[in-house]
């Protein structure tokens, strides 16, 4: 893998990815882009036979060596983006059982269940089935849940709260303050106990731009460059009005009467 620290490519743009549309939105935007081209979109494991890791422990290891290579690039340029000296630098390590896990829970398996720590980072491992990518409005996404707990245990601390034990205060740690956010976190590899972990990781409701009105309140759909696709959702309201109808036997015993009696 090559990486390189260059900003633009040879014609002095960004290569072809997803960060042009936020860049487009906020150009001071911090971002870090990786990729193996330049001009043109090129990714020759993409709906390939490494999608899946089907060479055994020799693929596996080279995919490993991939990700270790651009987490050792991308901790490089952030580096020197936040003025760390070379010295402290290299002094900098890989989290070799991290990037374990990853590659075989990401990679090497299709199912959260087949991989320890992902089956043990939820209380009910036997809901969680594939690993499914779609974005629902009506549930939590799966993969979006995944990767903000990972992130958390990845770039949280929790030293600072020791004395905080249970979720509920946890929950109100946050009203004292704005800088951080305080998740009640479990850790699989800390005997499964979960802690109160001061982290930068939020959610936030992300509205798509495609959806935005201009500087004229209006909406342009047709015009526009970002996808409008939506999930379909259905709801009944279902209303009913009673109608109470006599059997004929009944309607004939009425009539007998009445005329029995008049």
């Amino acid at each position: 893998i090559e990486l390189k620290g260059d900003r633009v490519n040879a014609n002095g743009v960004l290569p072809p990815s997803s960060l042009h549309s936020i860049l487009k939105r906020r150009r001071q935007t911090p971002s870090v882009l990786v990729t193996s081209f330049d001009e043109q979109y090129s990714n020759l494991r993409f709906h390939s036979v490494y999608d899946r890791l089907t060479g055994g422990k020799e693929e596996e290891e080279k995919v490993k060596k991939s990700l270790a290579a651009v987490a050792r690039g991308v901790v490089a340029l952030m580096a020197d983006h936040v003025g760390i000296d070379e010295a402290t630098q290299q002094k900098m390590e890989i989290d070799q059982r991290w990037l374990d896990m990853l590659s075989s829970c990401f990679i090497a398996t299709t199912k959260i269940p087949e991989c320890q720590y992902l089956k043990d980072l939820f209380n009910n491992p036997e809901h969680v089935l594939d690993r499914s990518t779609f974005i629902s409005a009506e549930r939590q996404s799966l993969v979006r849940k995944v990767v903000a707990a990972l992130l958390i245990l990845a770039t949280g601390e929790h030293e600072s709260t020791t004395n905080v034990r249970d979720k509920e205060s946890c929950k109100h740690v946050n009203e004292k303050q704005s800088l951080y956010e305080y998740v009640w976190q479990l850790d699989p590899w800390a005997n499964s106990s979960a802690f109160c972990y001061r982290t930068s990781i939020r959610a936030s409701i992300a509205d798509s731009p495609a959806f935005m009105p201009d500087a004229n309140g209006v909406v342009d759909i047709p015009g526009s460059n970002y996808s409008t696709w939506v999930e379909a959702r259905t709801q009944i309201y279902a209303s009913y009005t009673l109608f109470l109808v006599e059997s004929s036997p009944a309607d004939w015993t009425v009539l007998g009467v009445g005329l029995l009696t008049v």
